[in-house]
């Protein structure tokens, strides 16, 4: 069996998804760079050695990566998976490891470096009227192109990310299955929905400029009551219908599933669909009929 040492530096909900995942391969550590990680409690109680490399004890990134490596090597690790790991690691550390470590990085890098993919794209998008205001005010063009474009670029970047999540899938002994197909219609309707919600923020944010300053707390609390923190069947079903009045919450459910080997059910894509589409479709009349206020207002 092959072992796994999991680097975290935060909660490490992809921590214990691969934990939780009953994968034919054993977790044999989980390290932080921070001592203060809700992680290694989860580690802890789950029986796998917990441990702290704290990167504040260390002058410099070579003195770190060296603990690091150390703390590491004593596991005997087939893969190291950076599951949430926020720190860059020296290019020394990257060629010891090199064919044996995995970075699940919820990011759309290069562009998007940090947590929360789509919230980042999402704000992107907002602000690609306000900050286009020049080009609105001398060229005449359709103005939905700007949120859409932004939102379309971030998704684009964000799909070859995909790629991380395979070598991780091969050396874990997981068959790839049919299922797994279905993250390309998943990844479309998540596309749309927030091209959507895009437009009608740009739109809005035209008339309330300190909308923009809101939104990044609105979609924490947004992200957060979405299966993101907790898995959507551990939801008692006298509350499942707040899952359905969730936009976000069957997509996330159906993408849950089929990185598990499932296929997501019917009922899960329909609802997801029918916000995605809904919102879209919201959004792109809410923007064109006030396109025109545009120029006055910018």
């Amino acid at each position: 069996m092959k072992n796994i040492v999991i680097l975290i530096s935060g909660r490490g909900s992809n921590m214990e998804a691969i934990v939780r995942a009953g994968l034919p391969a054993k977790v044999a550590a989980v390290i932080s760079n921070r001592p203060d990680a809700p992680g290694l409690k989860f580690a802890a109680q789950s029986g796998i050695p917990a441990r702290v490399v704290d990167e504040r004890e260390f002058s410099s990134r070579g003195a770190f990566d060296a603990a690091l490596e150390a703390a590491i090597e004593g596991h005997s690790p087939d893969l190291v998976a950076l599951a949430g790991f926020m720190r860059i690691l020296g290019g020394d550390f990257a060629r010891h490891y090199s064919g044996r470590m995995v970075n699940i990085h919820p990011s759309l890098l290069p562009a998007f470096p940090g947590l929360h993919t789509h919230r980042r794209a999402l704000r992107e998008g907002v602000k690609s009227v306000v900050k286009g205001g020049g080009l609105i005010l001398n060229t005449a063009f359709p103005r939905a192109l700007l949120p859409l474009s932004s939102v379309i670029t971030a998704f684009m970047r964000f799909v070859p990310t995909i790629l991380v999540y395979l070598p991780f899938h091969v050396i874990a002994g997981l068959p790839f299955r049919l299922q797994m197909l279905w993250v390309i219609p998943i990844i479309a309707l998540l596309t749309v929905l927030s091209a959507g919600l895009a437009m009608f923020v740009a739109a809005a944010q035209v008339y309330f400029r300190d909308l923009s300053s809101f939104l990044p707390y609105f979609l924490r609390v947004w992200l957060y009551v979405s299966p993101v923190l907790y898995y959507a069947s551990e939801v008692p079903e006298r509350y499942k219908w707040l899952l359905d009045i969730n936009p976000l919450a069957r997509l996330l459910t159906a993408w849950s599933n089929v990185l598990a080997g499932h296929a997501p059910s019917w009922g899960s894509l329909a609802i997801g669909a029918a916000w995605a589409f809904a919102l879209f479709a919201a959004g792109a009349l809410f923007f064109i009929s006030r396109e025109r206020e545009f120029a006055v207002r910018l």
